[in-house]
C-alpha cells in the first residue's frame, strides 16, 4: 500500500489553503491576550478531535485517576517533596526536580511512576 503513495497527491491534500482577508484583518485587530485564547481554544479542540480519531490517549485530570493509582503518584511525591518544597523549586516540574535530586531517589520515584502506569514500562532486554 504504502508504494501506492503519490507523494505530490498528499501535498495537495494537506496543504493550508490562504486565510480569506476577513479572518487576517480579525487576527490582526486582536489584543495578544485575544489572540491567546484563540490559540489555546484551537489546541483544545485539536487536542479532542486528535483523541476521538484515537490518534491521542484521552486526557485525564488528576481527579480521574483510579484511587491506587493516585497512591503511586502520592508517594513519588512524596520523595521529591524534601527538595520540590524549598523556595524556588516549588515551581519546578517533577521531571526537572528528578534531574537535581539524588540519583536513587530519582530512580525510586520512576519505579513509582512505572507501577502507577504514569510511565511506560521499562524495556525488557
Amino acid at each position: 500500500m504504502a508504494d501506492d503513495l503519490r507523494p505530490e497527491q498528499v501535498a495537495k491534500i494537506t496543504a493550508t489553503p490562504p486565510l480569506p482577508a476577513e479572518l487576517t484583518d480579525a487576527i490582526l485587530d486582536s489584543s495578544p491576550e485575544e489572540l491567546a485564547a484563540a490559540i489555546d481554544q484551537k489546541a483544545d479542540d485539536t487536542r479532542e478531535w486528535l483523541e476521538q480519531l484515537g490518534k491521542l490517549p484521552p486526557s485525564r485530570s488528576v481527579l480521574d485517576f483510579p484511587f491506587g493509582q493516585l497512591q503511586y503518584l502520592v508517594a513519588a511525591w512524596g520523595l521529591l517533596a524534601p527538595w520540590g518544597l524549598q523556595p524556588g523549586w516549588d515551581a519546578h516540574s517533577f521531571r526537572n526536580l528528578q534531574k537535581v535530586v539524588p540519583s536513587d531517589i530519582a530512580e525510586a520515584v520512576d519505579r513509582l511512576l512505572r507501577w502507577g502506569g504514569f510511565l511506560p514500562p521499562e524495556p525488557q532486554e
